[in-house]
């Protein structure tokens, strides 16, 4: 009998650590999904509200584990009935699960576009988990302590509460990180009041990183210019560049705005007082977020409107062709807007696109113009280069200098980003980010390749909202008369990509679907040829992957 209780010992010591371990994993990824969105509660939650199946019954081995553990319970009062055969198979099944979920966290780091990095936030984050964790198990432990086979239930149900935890403690976790935040908030509002450069601000709803990325070119041919680094466009990554990077040297800060941000531009426009703003698009991107199209145009009239009353700005530089120009006073003298084939304060006519680059003629309103080169594809991003044009005539660049600069420009990484590498093949990097306008410019590029096979690899498009479903089908529609092969990634997720090839009587053995871009990786190892074209049409957050 006590050879029997020692065994039985060692195997729930066995059980509880592996299950332990288990924990373990899954909380290194709820906090990598937390972190990805930047620690916003909400955010975590719609994400495990459209992968609940991915996080709760995926893992069928501990399915299996906690629906016997749960029977085993509630049928078998005594103890004495979790025999010697039932904890092997326990922990059988439990080794099994580990093994799994091991394999998963290495392979989810493998491919990881942002891996999960421990950041003083983050550990302080990971230690108030363990400490929950640790002390809710002792706690329920003694509580049931008259019920032995409570401890093999236990750290099922704490895998099952797992993803609840983490939310509860991150909200928990408010009251320390707020002052925190505002201390690093404030002193970055304090080092920018003090150092005072220039400051060129770009929002909308896409084309700002492009935007933002072509303005610190071209300014940088006469002036020194610190720029948000990648998509640095939140309060908290702001405040992180003004305190890192920032310095004396720098006359002008190129800086994106998001307009999702929490607190909304109310709170960007409290940290950066722009003296030049800029805004690239009105549209649909984000609207999962914002709920209504006219929360969108809302959020960036405020924008426009504060920019406008504010003393210090010099000129708001907006895209003609936006709806957002009905809004606002747009014969204010500060408001300078730029277009394509309308005479606008700058413009561009005569746009012609070819796969080693773009010609057009740049434009003023009172008549100068020049012929412009640049080796940026894309009639889309013309746009996004008289927005620039405008911002530096606002610093007094003559148009024969900013043609010069224009010449010189190269695109940001990862929009339409063309690639030799040197095999023969082709590469159109569009990875970050895309939207469908995007998509539809970037498909367009991709038709004039034709010395070869044209081929276009996608996740499709997200945070589209309700309209998400129709504009996935629709650029599946569009694609089609603009490709000669497609590879889907994600099985669930493009099936409207899929429906609107389909339905333009695309060759369904010309469509490619795998579950991820790691597997899409390893297929095109083995099918691209030299001649070929590849277009990287989107790369999706590690929030929307699946492995």
């Amino acid at each position: 009998m006590l050879i029997k209780s020692v065994v039985s010992s060692i195997f729930l010591i066995l059980y509880t650590i592996l299950l332990g371990s288990i924990v373990f994993l899954k909380l290194l990824w709820f906090l990598q999904i937390l972190q990805i969105e930047e620690y916003y509660t909400k955010k975590f939650y719609l994400w495990l509200f459209k992968n609940w199946k991915k996080v709760f019954l995926e893992d069928s081995a501990l399915v299996l584990l906690i629906v016997l553990n749960i029977v085993f319970f509630v049928i078998w009062k005594d103890e004495t009935k979790y025999t010697l055969l039932t904890q092997i198979i326990f922990i059988l099944i439990a080794g099994i699960t580990f093994v799994y979920n091991l394999s998963l966290g290495f392979k989810r780091q493998k491919y990881a576009k942002k891996k999960l990095v421990f950041t003083k936030r983050l550990i302080r984050l990971f230690l108030a988990n363990t400490i929950f964790l640790l002390g809710f198990y002792f706690v329920l432990t003694k509580g049931f302590y008259s019920y032995q086979n409570f401890s093999w239930v236990l750290p099922c149900l704490l895998i099952l509460l797992l993803p609840f935890i983490t939310m509860f403690i991150n909200l928990a976790m408010l009251p320390i990180e707020e002052p925190i935040n505002n201390f690093y908030f404030e002193d970055a509002k304090r080092k920018l009041g003090s150092l005072n450069p220039f400051i060129v601000a770009i929002t909308g709803s896409y084309g700002k990183t492009s935007t933002k990325y072509f303005i610190a070119q071209i300014l940088q041919s006469k002036y020194n210019v610190l720029m948000t680094p990648e998509s640095y466009n939140t309060a908290m990554g702001i405040t992180k560049v003004i305190r890192l990077n920032l310095n004396s040297e720098h006359k002008i800060f190129v800086v994106e705005l998001a307009e999702n941000e929490k607190g909304g531009f109310k709170r960007l426009l409290n940290l950066i007082n722009p003296n030049v703003s800029v805004v690239t698009s009105v549209g649909i991107q984000h609207l999962e977020e914002f709920g209504t199209e006219e929360k969108i145009k809302d959020a960036i009239g405020y924008f426009v409107k504060k920019s406008i009353e504010s003393e210090k700005c010099e000129a708001i530089v907006v895209n003609a062709d936006i709806d957002i120009i009905s809004q606002i006073e747009s014969k204010n003298s500060k408001v300078k807007k730029c277009s394509i084939d309308t005479i606008s304060d700058f413009y561009a006519k005569q746009v012609k696109t070819s796969p080693k680059g773009t010609k057009f003629y740049l434009c003023k309103k009172n008549g100068e113009k020049v012929l412009c080169t640049t080796k940026i594809l894309g009639k889309e991003n013309v746009r996004n280069i008289i927005l620039a044009s405008s911002v530096a005539d606002v610093l007094g660049f003559s148009i024969e200098e900013i043609s010069k600069a224009i010449e010189n420009l190269h695109s940001p990484p990862h929009r339409l980003e063309l690639i030799d590498n040197g095999t023969g093949i082709l590469i159109i990097d569009d990875a970050y980010n895309s939207n469908p306008v995007g998509a539809r410019m970037a498909a367009d590029v991709l038709s004039k390749f034709t010395n070869g096979r044209k081929i276009l690899v996608t996740p499709g498009l997200v945070e589209l909202g309700k309209l998400e479903y129709e504009e996935n089908k629709k650029i599946g529609q569009y694609f089609a008369k603009r490709v000669d092969y497609v590879f889907l990634v994600g099985k669930e997720r493009t099936k409207p990509i899929y429906e609107g090839l389909l339905q333009e009587n695309f060759p369904q053995d010309k469509i490619f679907i795998n579950a991820n871009l790691g597997e899409t990786t390893e297929v095109l190892k083995s099918f691209l040829k030299p001649g070929d074209s590849i277009l990287f049409e989107n790369d999706l957050p590690d929030t929307y992957e699946e492995i």
